[in-house]
């Protein structure tokens, strides 16, 4: 019995997991400012005979003082190339930068970034805040869920941020399912659930009546800053699910009991240590439905299909389901909002796993087009990374993307920070390094410039691609360009 709700309780990690890959693809509108939305690099102006660097934090502001380095050390490729930036932001004497080169740039309160293999042009360097020594709180109540006592169902709220089209780059999975947990009784027996999850008290049975409550979730940042929080309402069968895991089933099979039928919106400013932040569950009716196909999959691999709505610029999950190979569903999106689709695939033996390299999937965010099955990226192995003169890293070959084109590559370097208890650690990510470039190159070697901690660490890879064939340059073209993202990771 004990297993079995312990089982029950993880289908909220399903679901999660699920919306975090989901988090690759989640997207809003695009930033109607001159500045790109991420770092950018445009072609020198009519009349500009040597290129710009500027550093800006995430609201477009300049970085003074921020460190930036033209090539792979210090004096490589020319004498001087490591520059301080100005009160605007802004590198002055660029006239030795003619050749195609890796810039960096490093400021106080900000992560690392590098831009690979960059010609003159004129780049902007938006750098992503410095996580936090201890995270930010953000604590309250999913409210308004249906709850009926012994309606053999179980209602939950689940508590993320609503994401950017930018997050198709880069993934940070934490933010999406928190990797700490919250202790709950159930009938004597403890149970640990993600601690962004909010569980309304409610009655059920199973064998013996049960009560099963806890309220209030808590969602964790790393930075401060300004948030768009989603409270996702869901509910699933209680008895059927518990069978199910009972008769040994793993988690991602009881994946279609869960039903969303709704949620809610809400903008945040996090300022403070801790926040708190009720959700209403029910503002957001989950009411039409969509018709989604599946591809053709290996035997070891595991698809879900997520309906997505736009909404205020951003967007949301609606439905979810797992799929075999060459299925269709049907799933609920919100009445009158464009709709858009998740597909996401992962080996089996990783879906649930927090093993190194169990992150891997590929996932593909697309404009809605019913009974039509998505062209996939496949999954990669592991990059490989050495440490002599600098990181050097291999990148996986993408053995086949037919319909599907090379865009970009994006990459990260964190550190693995390990907490909570023996039996259950948590391995959080910090991260410290930020990469970005064009095309899919087969190595990557980062500028000789040492991080400054000793902390074992974790290499992860993006190859982002597109349903056309074209080149982008950095910025927001690359943004709008980019549907499918395959993605893998190494610890070193």
């Amino acid at each position: 019995m004990k297993n079995a709700f312990l089982c029950l309780i993880s289908l909220v990690v399903i679901t999660s997991c699920s919306k975090e890959d989901k988090k690759a693809l989640s997207i809003d509108s695009l930033n109607t400012e001159s500045r790109s939305s991420i770092s950018s690099w445009k072609p020198l102006k009519p009349g500009q005979k040597r290129g710009s660097i500027q550093v800006v934090d995430q609201f477009n502001q300049p970085i003074a003082n921020a460190k930036v380095l033209v090539g792979s050390a210090k004096d490589v490729p020319f004498k001087n190339n490591l520059f301080v930036t100005d009160q605007k932001g802004q590198i002055q004497n660029l006239n030795n930068w003619t050749t195609s080169e890796h810039i960096t740039a490093e400021a106080q309160g900000y992560i690392r970034q590098t831009l690979l293999s960059q010609i003159p042009g004129q780049v902007t360097l938006k750098l992503s805040p410095a996580y936090l020594p201890t995270k930010a709180v953000v604590t309250g109540q999913v409210t308004q869920l249906p709850i009926v006592n012994k309606d053999k169902h179980i209602d939950f709220g689940l508590v993320m941020s609503a994401l950017t089209r930018a997050d198709l780059l880069n993934f940070d999975l934490n933010t999406v399912i928190s990797p700490v947990s919250d202790i709950m009784t159930v009938a004597s027996y403890s149970i640990r659930i993600p601690t962004n999850v909010s569980l309304p008290k409610q009655k059920e049975n199973y064998v013996i009546g049960l009560t099963i409550e806890k309220p209030e979730y808590r969602y964790f940042s790393s930075t401060l800053g300004s948030r768009k929080l989603f409270a996702a309402a869901g509910r699933f069968p209680f008895k059927e699910v518990v069978d199910q895991l009972r008769a040994g089933k793993p988690f991602y099979e009881v994946i279609n009991y869960i039903d969303l039928s709704g949620g809610g919106l809400r903008d945040l400013n996090i300022n403070n240590p801790t926040t708190t932040l009720d959700i209403p569950g029910n503002e957001l009716a989950f009411t039409s439905l969509v018709s989604l196909a599946s591809p053709s999959l290996d035997p070891d691999e595991v698809f879900v299909a997520i309906a997505a709505s736009e909404v205020s610029g951003f967007f949301i999950p609606t439905g979810i389901k797992k799929m075999g190979a060459n299925e269709t569903v049907t799933l609920k999106t919100i009445d009158q909002k464009p709709v858009f689709t998740v597909s996401v695939i992962k080996k089996q033996s990783e879906f649930m796993a927090h093993s190194p390299g169990a992150d891997r999937l590929s996932v593909a965010f697309l404009p809605y087009k019913a009974n039509t099955k998505p062209n996939m990226l496949p999954l990669v192995n592991d990059p490989s990374v050495t440490n002599s003169n600098g990181y050097k890293i291999s990148l996986p070959t993408v053995s086949r993307f037919s319909g599907v084109y090379q865009l970009a590559v994006t990459a990260a370097i964190s550190d693995l920070e390990i907490s909570g208890p023996a039996d259950k650690p948590v391995t959080e990510l910090i991260r410290k390094w930020e990469i970005l470039g064009t095309k899919w190159p087969t190595q990557i070697e980062l500028p000789n410039w040492p991080l400054a901690t000793n902390k074992k660490k974790r290499f992860e890879i993006n190859m982002v691609g597109g349903l056309k064939n074209q080149t982008v340059d950095l910025g927001d073209e690359l943004i709008r360009a980019a549907t499918h993202v395959t993605h893998s990771s190494t610890d070193f």
